[in-house]
């Protein structure tokens, strides 16, 4: 399943990131996220519920590949090993801390509050970025209306800092 969400979802929003912006990229990421997690909370059959996991599953190649991007831009060298290990053990107390928050909050309010204790940190997440980043590509990129095929960047470029892989 991992594997799925890096190969098709990660290139997607790094594409994204790169012609539109990171803050763009994230945006539509985190909105998508948080949009799943309203309609799953809100959910009044099974469809819908399903619906609004496959909407959370669709941010799910967003939100860590272009914060990390976001943190390749934003520190130099130095520190960017340390802001990344930083993100790497917050991600990994979370899937230790997260089913037992999880099971938690259904015994005690049911299976719904789940999905509504994504939003008031994930709007909190959005508006930290949107009104800290600035908006605009990064330079050098084409905008999404110029879009083509293209042939492999050299090894310089490939590799700078920031850029999403591919």
């Amino acid at each position: 399943l991992e594997f799925r969400r890096v190969l098709f979802r990660s290139p997607l929003f790094c594409v994204l990131a790169d012609r539109v912006g990171r803050r763009a990229a994230y945006a539509w990421g985190m909105g998508l996220l948080l949009a799943g997690s309203l309609v799953a909370a809100l959910a009044p059959s099974m469809p819908v519920l399903l619906f609004g996991r496959v909407l959370q599953g669709l941010s799910g190649g967003a939100v860590m590949p272009v914060t990390i991007v976001i943190l390749g831009d934003r520190y130099p060298v130095a520190r960017r090993a340390a802001m990344f290990g930083t993100v790497s053990i917050v991600w990994g107390a979370s899937t230790l801390v997260g089913p037992l928050v999880g099971s938690a909050l259904t015994g005690w309010w049911g299976w719904r509050s789940v999905f509504w204790v994504n939003l008031l940190p994930g709007v909190l997440a959005l508006w930290g970025v949107w009104s800290r980043l600035g908006g605009g590509r990064p330079p050098g990129r084409a905008p999404l209306s110029r879009w083509r095929l293209q042939t492999p960047a050299p090894a310089q470029e490939r590799s700078s800092p920031g850029r999403c892989p591919g």
